[in-house]
């Protein structure tokens, strides 16, 4: 669930990619997860030493999070993370078992959205909406979080301790 080291590129860029390093193409296709009209990456699966080459470069360059910079606008970003939860969320339904995750859910998507973006709480919050959405129907304890929102109870960590979003 995690999206660290998966380089995000448009359709047209992963063909170029596939293209130019015809000797990976077929383990760089078989590890991508390809979507409507984006692939991520998740470049360091398929054998890639961390700043190897060329192709590590240019994947490292287009990271999803954990990155430096932007790779994707900040709609995508939250769309690229709702997506792959809800692809999550229509698989273990048809599991029998209890998934726990310590940050993968919420705090890693944050902690990059603010990192890389620093938006307005609206847009965090609509982030963690989202989200929401996506899972709700897989736990009872999502149902208490979307009562929360609702109440517009939120806080945000700052230096000098927690504050409280104020929403409208």
């Amino acid at each position: 669930m995690d999206l660290t080291w998966h380089a995000y590129l448009t359709k047209d860029e992963f063909d170029k990619l596939i293209t130019k390093y015809t000797e990976q193409a077929e383990e760089i296709y078989s590890y991508s997860i390809i979507e409507d009209d984006y692939v991520l990456v998740p470049y360091t699966k398929f054998g890639l030493a961390p700043y190897a080459n060329d192709l590590t470069r240019y994947l490292e360059a287009h990271e999803v999070c954990y990155g430096n910079t932007p790779s994707v606008s900040i709609e995508g970003f939250t769309r690229v993370f709702c997506k792959r939860w809800e692809r999550y969320a229509s698989k273990i339904t048809l599991e029998d078992e209890i998934n726990i995750f310590e940050s993968a859910y919420f705090q890693h998507s944050i902690h990059d959205l603010m990192r890389l973006y620093a938006p307005e709480n609206t847009i965090i919050i609509e982030h963690l909406k989202r989200l929401i959405r996506e899972v709700e129907e897989l736990n009872q304890c999502y149902s208490t979080l979307r009562k929360l929102m609702s109440k517009k109870l939120f806080y945000r960590r700052g230096r000098t301790g927690l504050h409280r979003i104020k929403t409208h």
